[in-house]
């Protein structure tokens, strides 16, 4: 997956968020020595949980993610997921190297 600076301004504008690493290039790279814009969390737990369950086909009850790094808008990242057969999956987000960046569990209504 990818995103960009203007879907990254408006969640900033509609989550409130006003820290301008992930808004604004110059000061992400100049100022706090990022190399490039930097993801929302809650951003990337966003579609982690939406990923979670379209895949399981499941609505979830619970939900938890906890960052590990950061992911920048230059790279590309993947979500990934163990589902299993007891309505609960183990949830990552990775970079673009493959590492994590963000877990996750999650657990689903019954059918």
């Amino acid at each position: 997956m990818r995103t960009n600076s203007l879907q990254l301004f408006r969640y900033s504008a509609l989550t409130f968020n006003g820290h301008r690493v992930h808004y604004d290039l110059p000061y992400a790279t100049e100022v706090e020595g990022y190399p490039g814009l930097v993801i929302h969390g809650p951003l990337l737990a966003t579609w982690l949980s939406l990923f979670a369950e379209r895949k399981s086909g499941l609505k979830l009850k619970k939900f938890r993610f906890k960052r590990k790094q950061p992911i920048f808008e230059i790279n590309n990242f993947t979500l990934n997921g163990n589902f299993s057969g007891n309505n609960s999956a183990e949830l990552q987000v990775l970079d673009h190297k493959f590492q994590v960046a963000v877990t996750a569990e999650a657990e689903f209504l019954p059918l």
